[in-house]
């Protein structure tokens, strides 16, 4: 199991985007036309790969609840480097946040973490089972991966996002058990602007 990560010698891959004069939200590498709700299952970690193309800061990230989970209930949301096509080290805990109650929820990165071009995974736990807004499968694009079978086809979309059944979070981070689908990439972050 693992990312099998194109090696391209024409380049950066996807091409690097100049950052605007003003923050916007981003799945660092992934391309989205549209979202839609998916239950994200509780003792879980969801690893959703991203690629940073050029060096980038970010302050603040978050997800939106469509369906709330019972009273208390609340996630757990880290980064992790990436090493060999898998999450490794923890670069930072962003912390808990109640998933009790719909809406958008954000938590701050202070000071900003700056990542080098490269791959990375954003992870979410959660102590119970709550719908969120993914992405929608038909509408997106995962970054410049290889599938096992060294091309891209909508059946390997799957197998992009990681996860680790019932779980607890560790450094380095424990290995994914099986693939989620792509409706898991619900995690964004805010892009520092120049």
């Amino acid at each position: 199991m693992g990312l099998h990560l194109r090696a391209n010698s024409a380049g950066d891959f996807p091409i690097d985007q100049r950052v605007p004069a003003r923050s916007r939200w981003v799945i660092p590498g992934w391309k989205r036309a549209a979202s839609s709700t998916y239950t994200i299952h509780g003792s879980s970690i969801f690893y959703i790969p991203i690629f940073v193309a050029s060096r980038r800061s970010y302050d603040r990230i978050a997800f939106r609840v469509m369906s709330a989970a019972a009273a208390g209930h609340t996630a757990d949301i880290r980064i992790f480097s990436c090493k060999d096509g898998l999450p490794d080290a923890l670069l930072l805990s962003c912390g808990t946040v109640g998933i009790d109650s719909t809406g958008y929820k954000e938590l701050a990165i202070s000071p900003a973490i700056t990542f080098e071009r490269g791959w990375y995974f954003l992870a979410y736990l959660g102590t119970e089972s709550c719908g969120i807004s993914g992405l929608d499968r038909a509408q997106c694009m995962p970054p410049a991966l290889e599938t096992k079978g060294g091309h891209f086809a909508d059946s390997h979309f799957d197998d992009f996002v990681m996860r680790a059944t019932g779980a607890a979070y560790a450094d380095p981070a424990p290995a994914p058990t099986t693939h989620a689908p792509l409706g898991a990439v619900c995690l964004y972050l805010q892009e520092v602007a120049l």
